[in-house]
């Protein structure tokens, strides 16, 4: 039975694994690409149970009992098989180091028959397609006791020397110039053999070179952004605090309380403070004409004229720092 004779159902849990349905349908030898679920266990699920018929493959055990529940409620699927693919896939750090995993995963399932039926013919046709899959260039199916049933390309001096491909990350694979990957074959629940494909990812160095020089560049951009935007913010809050010191300085140093700062824009801490600091100055000046200039002075203010003129006059002066003497 051909894999164009199966349904096969694959998730990518989510997007958390980057598989490409098109590639693995050129490797199964199947008419069209292979439709990607995300979340077949959740709201795809009605579509999955629509798709569960005949002898089905599917591409999740995590979810085995709740999809097997649906399929069977669908009363239309004969066979069904679940494929470990999230975890026997791998989680590498690089998108082609996972493809070849899936692919992988979806072969060791889709070559149980064959390899029970000792069908050597058959594991050919089905090794043979695998081939599309980028960077595999030598594929072995073994049997329990280790007897090679079928195997294609160049590489058996290398089986059992290299790298397990699942676990290499992104600086790993720059180490490494080839990689394996080896995944039991069952029946049903029992092991009957494995397969192991070895893959040439010397091709990777000048992809994963160039996507680490883009993370670099992206970082570093990003981290001028964010010393620019902190330094902005810093210059927003401190400058009017800078000019509200200049100013009470300029007061200080030379009794001008003409002086103003710029009144804010936002009402926030220093908004205020400015706004105060203007009102503060606005009435030490009113306060210092009404005293110093006997022209306001209301001419019946008897008492207060007495105070100015005696002891009084001088604690005035002094809390109200005038700049020159006021006379009565």
């Amino acid at each position: 039975m051909s894999a164009a004779d199966k349904t096969i159902l694959v998730c990518d849990c989510n997007r958390t694994m980057p598989l490409d349905g098109a590639a693995l349908a050129r490797a199964l030898a199947l008419p069209s690409p292979l439709p990607v679920h995300s979340m077949m266990c959740q709201r795809e699920l009605a579509q999955y149970s629509q798709a569960a018929q005949g002898n089905l493959v599917v591409a999740c055990t995590q979810e085995q009992r709740l999809l097997g529940e649906a399929a069977e409620e669908g009363g239309r699927a004969q066979e069904i098989r679940f494929v470990n693919i999230r975890e026997t896939a791998g989680w590498s750090a690089d998108a082609r180091a996972e493809m070849i995993s899936a692919a992988t995963s979806a072969y060791s399932a889709a070559l149980a028959d064959p390899l029970a039926a000792g069908d050597r013919a058959t594991a050919y046709g089905w090794m043979r397609g695998m081939r599309e899959i980028k960077s595999v260039i030598y594929m072995a199916l073994e049997n329990e006791d280790g007897t090679i049933l079928a195997q294609l390309g160049a590489g058996a001096s290398l089986k059992g020397k290299t790298a397990d491909l699942r676990t290499l990350g992104g600086l790993d694979l720059l180490r490494v110039k080839r990689g394996s990957i080896s995944l039991d074959v069952k029946k049903g629940a029992v092991k009957i053999g494995r397969l192991v494909v070895l893959a040439d990812i010397t091709d990777l160095h000048d992809e994963l070179w160039s996507t680490l020089r883009w993370t670099a560049m992206v970082g570093f951009i990003a981290i001028l952004g964010g010393v620019a935007l902190a330094q902005f913010t810093i210059a927003r809050i401190t400058s009017p605090i800078r000019e509200l010191a200049t100013a009470m300085a300029e007061v200080g140093a030379k009794q001008d309380f003409s002086r103003r700062v710029t009144p804010a824009k936002r009402r926030d801490e220093t908004g205020v403070l400015g706004e105060a600091f203007n009102d503060m100055l606005t009435n030490k000046a009113l306060i210092k004409i009404a005293v110093c200039d006997n022209k306001t002075m209301p001419q019946a203010e008897q008492p207060l004229r007495k105070l100015w003129t005696g002891s009084g006059r001088a604690h005035l002066i002094g809390g109200l720092n005038l700049i020159t003497s006021c006379k009565p």
